[in-house]
């Protein structure tokens, strides 16, 4: 359930980073939105649930997230459950959507004017008996047709304290691993006499609408929203 912050660098830095991201009011309430998403969409599915009170701090290369493992034992109405079940229930999340969902898909559809395709999508794999494991496509990017364009996807979640500087950093952060292998591969196709390459970077956003009376959004939404799709379809051509 991602709300994440990019590294520095600094080992001593990063220590004292991931002690604010778990300490931060307004990052802990978008996780707990996440979570507690989750935690309603297995309910039904478990015999007995295991949902930490307290995220962890997970650290990647790049960058760092609040995480929580939430656990469960299926009851036996759904012990031969396919894992398809489960995905279907689970998705979308309010980690790529928001909460509650049929308003926060409403406002992403206004606001990104895009297709997400594959994109916060599920993935993964299955076998015979309907085991699985299966994650949520982020920070992923998918190649057209012709083999010419690489279109890479990342985003953020948007709540009541947002704001929307953070959130564009935090967004560049995440396509930073890929830009990178990106730039890699188009120096390869460059070294072979191939310049018609271009990268699109697209940004996504979730949305949290905390006034579910009238239907509003939160204060800061529709300044935040303004930026993510401000450079929702930026091109960039190595």
């Amino acid at each position: 359930f991602p709300v994440t912050i990019q590294k520095s660098g600094s080992e001593g830095k990063d220590l004292a980073l991931a002690a604010s991201l778990a300490k931060s009011s307004k990052d802990l309430e978008e996780h707990e939105y996440a979570v507690n998403s989750v935690a309603t969409a297995l309910e039904k599915f478990c015999l007995s649930m295991n949902v930490p009170e307290s995220p962890f701090v997970l650290h990647l290369s790049n960058v760092m997230h609040l995480a929580t493992d939430v656990t469960g034992v299926l009851n036996d109405e759904f012990k031969n459950a396919n894992i398809l079940d489960l995905v279907s229930q689970l998705h979308p999340s309010a980690a790529v959507c928001g909460t509650p969902t049929e308003k926060a898909m409403q406002a992403i559809s206004n606001l990104e004017m895009m297709d997400r395709a594959r994109y916060a999508g599920p993935v993964g794999w299955l076998n015979s008996k309907g085991e699985g494991e299966f994650g949520i496509a982020l920070r992923c990017g998918q190649i057209n047709e012709n083999l010419d364009q690489v279109r890479l996807f990342a985003g953020c979640g948007i709540v009541a304290g947002s704001n929307p500087a953070t959130e564009l950093l935090e967004s560049q952060a995440k396509f930073k691993p890929m830009r990178t292998g990106a730039n890699s591969a188009a120096q390869a196709r460059v070294n072979l006499g191939v310049t018609n390459f271009t990268f699109v970077n697209t940004s996504t956003i979730g949305v949290t609408v905390t006034n579910t009376t009238t239907g509003n959004a939160n204060i800061s939404f529709s300044t935040t929203s303004n930026v993510s799709t401000g450079f929702a379809k930026s091109f960039l051509t190595l």
